[in-house]
């Protein structure tokens, strides 16, 4: 099999597509809008760790204590504006690209994890979070980075430990988003270990009767967690889902927010539910063709079979369906994906057999393009 080197011309190109989304997108089409602008205008905490206010604090302490310019006033994170808040955040991608390049190298198809990440980039509801103004655009970046390499957490190595800094970092850059993530890693992580002893069958039995028992217990389980970590973050969420009144959700409504969860993760829809079509057509039909193009078929059964025999991938197969079950009832105000975009790379590495990666990562490129289009074209005229 031949090297799969990773063309870093396609960077240059997500860059002047993110630079076309930041231009194009209303501000108040960005998730939390304005709670991130009011964070940004009273240096909310958790800027502190990003690489935006690392490079305010590198300039002011040029301008300031080496050049020593009289006149010295020093910036301030609400200087930024979209642009200029992104372009570290584009450092960071290409920082991480790097990373993975040299640190986390594979036996074959040496970049092909950059390939995948770059594709997750594309997607709509990715480029709403890494072009906000907000510490959650390089948490963004980096659980997605994660997922990528997460068998490296299974090995003590220096891969492990780049990968539980990171998930420390993580924490610091959001920590809201940052209890869906560990939840779902530590779940992942637990099921993996359970099903090595198991026959798939009893592993089955065994992970319905946990489901029940998280659906029944949920918001026990939940409270006990916050009386160890996460205090301050768990006693708001249940504040907030008491005056929603959203503690008890009947099944009709579960449903739709686990369809909403979906949808928002794998389409362009805008926080206020507006949704952009075009996306999702050319992604489909991207499917589509690539089934047809290649010898493994999507909807071949006995391949999709061989791909799903490994335990590891039967317990993430499960376990991608189920957790968003788990959170939506234990927190019905995370069903939005910005939560979940760490989701995105599992789901296309899954897949990787079925359709022509070379094709998909253009097709997502051309894909968000034209979605740019419908909405300059539905907003601006």
């Amino acid at each position: 099999m031949e090297k799969d080197e990773f063309n870093y011309f396609n960077l240059i190109i997500f860059f002047i597509l993110c630079l076309f989304f930041i231009t194009s997108i209303f501000p108040e089409h960005y998730p939390d809008n304005k709670n991130l602008i009011f964070n940004l205008i009273s240096n909310y905490y958790e800027l502190n760790y990003t690489v935006q206010n690392l490079f305010l604090n590198s300039y002011n302490f040029l301008k300031c204590k080496i050049i020593i310019d009289q006149d010295c006033i020093q910036k301030n994170l609400s200087d930024y504006n979209r642009v200029s808040f992104f372009i570290p955040t584009f450092l960071l991608i290409i920082s991480i690209f790097l990373l993975n390049s040299y640190f986390f190298k594979k036996d074959k198809n040496t970049n092909i994890t950059n390939n995948i990440m770059l594709s997750c980039l594309c997607f709509p509801s990715v480029l709403l979070s890494i072009t906000s103004l907000s510490s959650e655009a390089s948490y963004t970046l980096i659980s997605i980075f994660v997922m990528l390499n997460i068998k490296s957490l299974k090995k003590f190595n220096v891969n492990f430990l780049i990968l539980i800094i990171l998930l420390i970092y993580c924490y610091q850059l959001d920590r809201g988003n940052s209890v869906v993530f560990y939840c779902f890693l530590s779940g992942l992580f637990i099921l993996t270990y359970i099903r090595n002893f198991l026959t798939f069958k009893l592993f089955i039995s065994i992970l319905f009767v946990i489901s029940i028992l998280i659906l029944i217990l949920e918001s026990y389980i939940f409270n006990l967690i916050g009386e160890f970590i996460f205090i301050d973050k768990i006693r708001g969420l249940n504040e907030e889902i008491l005056r929603l009144n959203l503690h008890n959700l009947s099944l009709t409504e579960s449903l739709k927010r686990y369809f909403y969860f979906w949808i928002t993760l794998t389409s362009f829809m805008l926080p206020n539910k507006i949704f952009i079509f075009s996306f999702s057509i050319i992604l489909i039909s991207c499917l589509i063709i690539t089934n047809f193009k290649k010898e493994t078929k999507l909807l071949d059964i006995y391949k999709f079979h061989l791909s799903f025999i490994t335990k590891n991938d039967q317990v993430l197969f499960l376990w991608l369906i189920l957790f968003p079950i788990f959170m939506i009832n234990i927190l019905p105000t995370h069903a939005y994906a910005k939560y979940y975009l760490f989701y995105l790379p599992l789901l296309i590495k899954l897949f990787y057999n079925f359709f022509n990666f070379n094709i998909f990562l253009y097709f997502i490129f051309l894909a968000s393009c034209i979605s740019i289009i419908e909405y300059k074209i539905r907003f601006f005229y």
